[in-house]
């Protein structure tokens, strides 16, 4: 007993109970456990690709397109087994490697121009989407409901309207469209923005009436 009483006086002195240390422990283990598995499986679905490919063709044709995606995957995903409650876990990785992702995707590809004309603007814009709703969570609207609603109106009524406006006129689609067609895709993109300032709207006066900081009470 004297020594177990040493022992729980040691941890207290380091700053952490028994209790917590071994949860802490624990933890620790879980997220061990998930980064095994999450590459185990990333490893046998981009070795499976290769084989595939290799064992019909005798050479790697489609095989590196699912490989780069896999490994991209990894790489977003393993950083959100830190723990920590930061934004920058699961933002800082899509941010840094996006771009170079779809850049030498076009660069394995027959096809070229697409990343600087195309995925470059969409995807910078949708960067700078990430990085407003963090600005606006972190330093404007601490309110739940209040930022919830500007979430879906940054989103929702402001970046996906330019996102589908910019898929359209860069693809060249719009050339296509008759005006019917042209008339009815203008009325989708102003009944979703519609939707989405209505939607923020009533988030934000719910947000006014609680005064709640947390979105579930």
């Amino acid at each position: 007993m004297s020594e177990i009483k040493s022992n729980e006086k040691k941890g207290e002195g380091k700053g952490m109970s028994p209790k917590l240390a071994t949860a802490e422990s624990s933890g620790y283990m879980k997220r061990l456990f998930a980064f095994l598995i999450i590459s185990m499986g990333c490893i046998i679905a981009a070795g499976a690709c290769a084989i595939i490919d290799f064992s019909i063709a005798d050479e790697f044709t489609w095989s590196p397109y699912p490989i780069l995606s896999i490994a991209l995957a990894w790489l977003i995903c393993t950083p959100l087994l830190i723990k920590s409650n930061s934004f920058a876990k699961w933002a800082l990785p899509p941010t840094l490697l996006v771009l170079p992702y779809l850049f030498l995707l076009e660069k394995m590809t027959p096809f070229t121009g697409w990343f600087v004309n195309f995925a470059l603007p969409i995807a910078a814009l949708n960067i700078i989407a990430l990085w407003l709703c963090f600005f606006v969570a972190k330093r404007l609207l601490p309110n739940g409901w209040h930022f919830a609603a500007a979430l879906i109106f940054i989103n929702g009524a402001v970046f996906s309207p330019i996102t589908a406006l910019l898929l359209i006129n860069l693809t060249g689609m719009g050339s296509l469209f008759s005006d019917s067609v042209s008339t009815i895709v203008g009325l989708a993109i102003f009944i979703s923005m519609l939707s989405c300032l209505v939607v923020a709207g009533m988030l934000a006066i719910i947000g006014y009436t609680k005064g709640s900081s947390s979105i579930c009470c």
